[in-house]
């Protein structure tokens, strides 16, 4: 594997200070103080921490700072006021997160009757903040996800809506949503500013890996989780969902980092005890071996992840090319290239302007791309008539400096295109 400093080279210097406190906070190799404080002034302050919070990683990299030099005195008399200033911003989300993660807490207990239906364990940020982070208002989160059994979907689906909760789907909607979706429409109430995501399996039905989540439940414990999830899955199944999740379902997309630092803070925890054959023997099963090791080398080189190199080497695949690891760590800081360039103009790029393109650019005004886009039905044909000329001055927007860029077959624009379309293949 390829050091840091290879990686980090396309961040700039609030990307390598952002992954310095970053491996700090997730628990790997200590952030040196005189290294961050020796950087302080090639940072730009008040852009760093915007970075910080539109990156989700706000609250942890509050917490990073708090331990530099030997306190807050050393922080004071150490950083520059601009430095100071952006740490109070930080901290300020990271107390805006706290409060956030007590109104979770009392989420969770109003769904304590699930208990009466059947099993039931946390996912992702709730079961993080619950027990991995050191305090759950390091871990940032928009909605609680929860794992139950397909046959108990239907009770805890009316449970749900009998406590005050409402689905954002209509009747038809919902049940075209459980056809192509693991969880159901998510579920909000007006007491709890999270909304609710019931999940029966891992992942979608169309992907192509293949958890068994009937072995998957076997291998939960009972009698350890909180509010109504009294199950908790094993850690070996929590970090291969946390992979699938970052890699082949958010592409890194999204709160990409976020992601990452929970892989890293999981397998730092200190009573968090992985069992990497048994990881690798899963990964293996479930057709995931590559999403599994991109996702822990990312963690690995970004957070400080301890993964082993024995495992991270017996993991890695035949045709893997290491600059592919580099533009995933690219995408997760959002480092993007001069252009924006969509999955469609990424297509258009490799082909050219052939037969396949210009389907490629149909489908970006199809019924179904409208409908997904601003919420209206697919067979409504007036709406979708009334929304074309909006959909084209919103790509003109967004895209045309990058489309009238291939179709001048700029060299750099179709060199980018191609790492990113390479990168998307990998991860699909």
């Amino acid at each position: 594997m390829r050091t840091q400093v290879d990686f980090f080279a396309d961040l700039g210097p609030h990307g390598r200070m952002l992954a310095r406190l970053l491996t700090h906070a997730c628990g790997g190799t200590a952030a040196a103080d005189g290294a961050v404080l020796a950087a302080r002034d090639e940072v730009d302050w008040g852009v760093f921490a915007r970075e910080a919070k539109q990156l989700h990683v706000a609250p942890l990299v509050y917490w990073a700072t708090r331990s530099l030099g030997t306190g807050a005195e050393a922080v004071g008399s150490l950083s520059s006021e601009t430095m100071r200033g952006a740490i109070h911003s930080l901290y300020r989300e990271y107390v805006c997160s706290q409060i956030a993660a007590s109104t979770v807490r009392a989420q969770l207990e109003h769904l304590q009757p699930i208990h009466a239906i059947g099993k039931c364990a946390l996912l992702k940020g709730a079961y993080l903040a619950e027990y991995v982070y050191v305090t759950p208002g390091l871990r940032t989160m928009t909605d609680i996800d929860l794992l139950v059994p397909r046959e108990d979907l239907d009770a805890i689906e009316a449970m749900l809506l009998s406590l005050g909760y409402r689905s954002l789907g209509g009747e038809a909607e919902r049940g075209q949503w459980r056809k192509s979706h693991f969880h159901l429409f998510p579920l909000i109430h007006d007491q709890f500013p999270h909304s609710l995501e019931v999940h029966w399996h891992i992942h979608r039905p169309s992907d192509r890996v293949h958890v068994d989540i009937k072995a998957l439940w076997a291998r939960a414990t009972r009698g350890m989780g909180a509010g109504p999830c009294a199950h908790m899955l094993a850690p070996e199944d929590m970090l291969l969902h946390l992979a699938l999740h970052n890699t082949q379902q958010d592409r890194l997309r999204s709160a990409g980092l976020r992601q990452a630092c929970d892989i890293a803070t999981l397998i730092n925890h200190p009573d968090v005890h992985i069992d990497w054959d048994v990881l690798g023997q899963l990964a293996i099963e479930a057709g995931a071996v590559k999403h599994l090791h991109f996702s822990l080398s990312l963690a690995t080189v970004v957070c400080g992840a301890r993964v082993p190199m024995k495992t991270l080497s017996k993991l890695e695949p035949k045709d893997f090319d290491p600059g592919l690891l580099r533009a995933g760590v690219n995408r997760l800081f959002r480092r993007h290239y001069r252009l924006p360039l969509s999955p469609r103009l990424r297509t258009i790029a490799r082909d050219g302007l052939s037969g396949s393109s210009a389907r490629t650019i149909a489908s970006a005004f199809s019924p179904t791309a409208l409908a997904q886009k601003y919420g209206i039905r697919e067979d409504a044909r007036f709406d979708y008539v009334c929304h074309l000329p909006i959909r084209a001055r919103d790509l003109c927007r967004e895209y045309g400096r990058s489309f009238v860029s291939i179709l001048l077959k700029d060299v750099e624009t179709l060199a980018n295109a191609k790492r990113l379309a390479a990168l998307d293949d990998w991860l699909s």
